[in-house]
């Protein structure tokens, strides 16, 4: 369905400079809520698998409190009830009290996060920012990741915000388990997944690192990616290390409900290997691609909403690395301003095989600005529905 959307899925907009920015509809309701001053709720951690300014392969949870500001949200709560995972807890009025039910609202391949609901679950507060690579002290968030055992399973990353990363110079860190390593290089992405499984980030906005936004590699598998917004990034979401890297062929990973824009030029996402599915996304431009894969991914785009910047060299949503192969199909993407998305090979089964706790409902992909109008870390008071 080529074309532009009409005048009631899409609210008319300026047309784009010179130097190539995404469409923004939604860009001011996303700035006034970044814009506040950030008084946190103290965090909750114990299982995760996470990046601190060097990678760090450790377990634990972060469940990184909601900004205890008060919402700026319209009174029509209703298009909430069109995002499966938002309906399931932010119509709750003690939602700040029972955080641990969160864990019942993910979709997609991570399924469940059941294991972080019950009683055995370890909870550790974050009450110092400061950090200290070596020797961290108790109350930071590095002293939390490197002292709480685990193994890279059943992992929330939920309301950060992670922006500007810089890269530091070599040197010692702790790593899990208390042991003391030296770091000579360092990937820089603001959230990386290896080797890890049941992993679920939602609800955080990322913003212009060093590397990606959102890397998921090295056999990990059961990966949910939702309700993120994703913007003034280069390469944003990177899904399978390496075409030789077979292992990511057991790879599931659901990319869903995110925003990504204004001005991300590819990655959302590049797919090697496995099974991805990319599901009622928000995709604000592009200046390479919007999806990429290579090594033979299957990939499902389902309701997404693709519009292409001004620019006539930038209307293709899909590009497939030279001599590789891919099994993708759009089902019900919605596509404006001219995007187009080729290179579809339809004879393959590219629906996701998803049981019973990981299906949802794929809303229409005119109903994206809608499902994804609080992507991003949200903020929300205590006392009120978030």
């Amino acid at each position: 369905m080529d074309g532009n959307l009409s005048q009631s899925a899409t609210p008319s907009h300026p047309p784009v400079a010179d130097n190539q920015k995404c469409h923004s509809y939604q860009q001011t309701q996303f700035s006034n809520t970044l814009n506040k001053p950030a008084h946190s709720l103290p965090g909750l951690i114990t299982k995760l698998t996470m990046v601190l300014s060097v990678k760090l392969s450790l377990s634990f949870l972060v469940l990184a409190p909601l900004l205890a500001l008060a919402s700026s949200k319209s009174k029509d709560r209703s298009y909430i009830n069109k995002n499966a995972i938002d309906r399931c807890w932010r119509n709750d009025p003690h939602w700040a009290s029972a955080r641990k039910d969160l864990a019942w609202c993910s979709i997609g391949y991570a399924g469940k996060m059941k294991k972080l609901a019950g009683s055995g679950v370890k909870y550790y507060e974050v009450t110092d920012s400061s950090d200290d690579p070596e020797k961290p002290k108790e109350g930071t968030l590095r002293y939390g990741a490197t002292t709480i055992p685990g193994k890279g399973s059943n992992v929330i990353i939920h309301g950060l915000h992670i922006h500007d990363i810089q890269s530091t110079s070599s040197g010692k860190v702790m790593m899990p388990a208390g042991r003391v390593v030296s770091i000579s290089r360092q990937d820089l992405d603001a959230i990386s997944i290896k080797t890890s499984t049941k992993v679920w980030v939602d609800h955080n906005t990322l913003y212009r690192g060093k590397d990606g936004l959102v890397d998921v590699t090295h056999g990990s598998r059961r990966v949910t990616v939702s309700n993120n917004l994703f913007k003034e990034h280069d390469k944003v979401m990177l899904l399978g290390h390496d075409d030789s890297f077979v292992q990511d062929k057991e790879m599931r990973v659901t990319v869903a409900y995110n925003h990504f824009g204004p001005d991300c030029r590819q990655r959302m996402p590049r797919i090697r290997h496995g099974r991805v599915h990319v599901a009622n996304n928000y995709h604000d431009g592009w200046y390479e691609y919007a999806i990429g894969g290579g090594a033979n991914p299957t990939i499902m785009s389902e309701g997404n909403l693709y519009i292409a910047t001004d620019r006539p060299d930038h209307k293709k949503v899909a590009w497939r690395e030279s001599g590789h192969n891919w099994h993708v199909k759009s089902v019900g993407d919605v596509f404006a301003n001219g995007a187009v998305f080729s290179l579809q090979a339809t004879d393959e089964n590219t629906k996701p095989p998803y049981g019973q706790k990981q299906r949802f409902d794929v809303g229409s992909g005119n109903d994206v600005p809608e499902i994804t109008k609080d992507a991003g870390a949200l903020s929300c008071s205590t006392s009120k529905l978030c």
